[in-house]
């Protein structure tokens, strides 16, 4: 029997390395994207944390389960909101996701109570994935302390109410682009 070359040995093992460690998207949170199918969804997530006055916090979050229907909430100094967008698609993958809205509020003076409105644009994020190959199942983004919009009325005014109006924008692999809002009414 004739001894292979021990060159042979090495290319034979680099090719073995090579194919068993780099396969593309080999990653839980990748998928290769498919060209039918796609299926993308988005989904709204609502937090607040509190601060409460002898020093403890509490915290929640929950899944928003219909985003046409307004979040009602009070604005206190010591609660913070936060919302989360997310969107996920199993089949072809998401390529960009991105967040824009604005927000109003009324100030109200003392008496005689006049009112003045304030509006304009909350942070634009915009989130696209670089990859070529493979894609991502899910993207998200947050818009943390979302009550700093309604902190806008300078003294003797105060807050009278307001929201804010958030539009998520989605596109998956294919291109198809699908659009979610979710409106928070301050109380």
């Amino acid at each position: 029997m004739k001894n292979l070359n021990p060159l042979f040995y090495l290319v034979a093992a680099f090719i073995s390395l090579i194919s068993s460690c780099c396969q593309p998207c080999n990653d839980p949170a990748l998928i290769k994207p498919a060209t039918t199918g796609c299926n993308t969804q988005i989904r709204w997530e609502y937090a607040q944390a509190v601060n409460h006055s002898n020093g403890t916090m509490t915290s929640s979050i929950s899944i928003v389960p219909n985003p046409t229907v307004p979040i009602n909430t009070n604005l206190t100094d010591s609660t913070s909101t936060t919302v989360f967008v997310s969107a996920t698609d199993t089949m072809c993958g998401i390529k960009c996701i991105s967040i824009s809205g604005g927000f109003g509020l009324t100030c109200i003076s003392p008496p005689p109570a006049v009112g003045i409105a304030i509006d304009g644009k909350i942070t634009n994020q915009n989130d696209c994935s670089p990859l070529t190959t493979c894609a991502f199942k899910t993207m998200r983004l947050s818009i943390p302390n979302l009550e700093t919009y309604m902190r806008s009325c300078n003294l003797p005014r105060v807050f009278s109410g307001g929201g804010v109006g958030i539009t998520a924008i989605v596109e998956n692999t294919n291109g198809q682009k699908d659009t979610s809002m979710l409106t928070i009414q301050f109380h």
